[in-house]
């Protein structure tokens, strides 16, 4: 490639607006202190699910996230709206599941959270404890052979 051609592929990338495109999920919610505890949960769970969806080409969020795209665009409206966000459990529970290995911890703790509350028990009993140094994995959790063993 000769240098006149590498400074116009140059000076065309540095036109352009290089790999960058404007993502559909802007406009995030901003968590206010004032507001009830449940509104703020569903506030953090729609800007996790906003940062989650965008890296997504709009084909993976069809295959891989249908219920999480459903459910973010239902929250969007209705926070939005000022109206009472009122998603099923199974709608929750799908989303828990599609999200799973690619939500951050808060995202994810504030999901179960509101999962509990549509199940009508307490959300705060999904939070774990600050001081909970219980291991919660099932690796970590299972009996070993030294645990079994008979002397």
């Amino acid at each position: 490639m000769t240098a006149g051609k590498r400074m116009r592929k140059l000076m065309q990338w540095a036109t352009s607006r290089g790999d960058w495109q404007r993502s559909d999920f802007l406009a995030l919610p901003t968590v206010d202190a004032q507001d009830d505890a449940m509104l703020q949960r569903w506030q953090v769970v729609v800007g996790g699910l906003a940062l989650l969806l965008s890296r997504e080409s709009p084909s993976g969020r069809s295959a891989r996230f249908p219920h999480t795209m459903r459910l973010y665009q239902g929250l969007r409206q209705r926070l939005r709206q000022g109206r009472y966000v009122d998603a099923s459990p199974e709608l929750i529970g799908d989303v828990m599941h599609e999200t799973a290995s690619v939500a951050d911890p808060l995202t994810t703790r504030c999901l179960r959270a509101c999962f509990q509350a549509s199940l009508g028990r307490d959300p705060d009993s999904a939070l774990p404890s600050q001081f909970d140094a219980r291991n919660t994995s099932r690796l970590q959790s299972q009996p070993t052979w030294e645990d079994t063993r008979r002397d």
